[in-house]
C-alpha cells in the first residue's frame, strides 16, 4: 500500500508543477509547422485574444511580417525544428496593436524517437521594464545626438578662434621685449 501512495505521490507533483507553471507563466503551444495550438489564459489576457482567435494561426499573427519573414525568426523555427532550446527577448503585438515584451522560453517537444513534435513556449511578461528601458536609451541617444553637436559647435568656434589669433598676430606691430614684463613697441607714424 505504501508503494501505490509513492507511486502516486510523483505524478501528483507533476500535475501541480504544470499547473503552476501555467499559473504564473505565460504558455503557448505551437505545432511542427509553427501553428499555435493552445495558449493558457495568462497569454491570451496579455495579448488580447481569445483561444478562438489565436489558435489556428501561425506566430505571424503576433509579429510584423519585417520581424517574422526575417533570417533570425526563419533560424529560430530552424534550431527549434532540430531540436533546439531558445532563450531570447520576444516581441510580440497585442491585437491592439501594443508592444508586448516576453523573456522567452521556446522548449522543442520531441517525441520517443526524438521527432520535434511541437514547440511549448513559456515566458514573462517584461513589457513595463522593457518600455522603460527603451525610453531610457532613447533620452540618452537624443541627449548624446545634442552633445555631439555640442562638442562639434565648440571645435569650430576653436579653430575660428585660433584663425582670428593668426590674423590678429599677422596685423599687429612686432613687440620686442626688453626686460621681465616690459615690452617695446614701435613707434609708428610719428612726425
Amino acid at each position: 500500500m505504501a508503494s501505490k501512495a509513492s507511486a502516486a505521490q510523483p505524478d501528483d507533483l507533476l500535475h501541480k508543477a504544470k499547473q503552476a507553471i501555467r499559473e504564473r507563466q505565460l504558455v503557448i503551444e505551437y505545432d511542427r509547422e509553427g501553428v499555435i495550438t493552445r495558449a493558457n489564459t495568462q497569454a491570451l489576457n496579455l495579448l488580447g485574444y481569445s483561444l478562438d482567435a489565436l489558435a489556428g494561426h501561425n506566430e505571424e499573427l503576433l509579429l510584423t511580417t519585417t520581424v517574422y519573414e526575417g533570417e533570425k525568426c526563419q533560424q529560430k523555427w530552424r534550431d527549434l525544428l532540430g531540436g533546439k532550446p531558445i532563450e531570447k527577448l520576444s516581441q510580440f503585438y497585442s491585437q491592439d496593436g501594443d508592444d508586448v515584451f516576453v523573456e522567452a522560453y521556446y522548449q522543442p517537444i520531441v517525441d520517443d524517437n526524438g521527432t520535434v513534435q511541437g514547440v511549448l513556449m513559456m515566458g514573462c511578461d517584461v513589457s513595463p521594464t522593457e518600455k522603460r528601458l527603451r525610453k531610457a536609451f532613447a533620452m540618452m541617444e537624443k541627449k548624446s545626438t545634442a552633445l555631439n553637436q555640442a562638442l562639434q559647435e565648440a571645435r569650430e568656434a576653436h579653430a575660428m578662434r585660433e584663425e582670428m589669433d593668426r590674423d590678429l598676430q599677422a596685423m599687429a606691430p612686432p613687440v620686442t621685449p626688453i626686460w621681465d614684463a616690459v615690452l617695446l613697441l614701435p613707434l609708428v607714424g610719428i612726425v
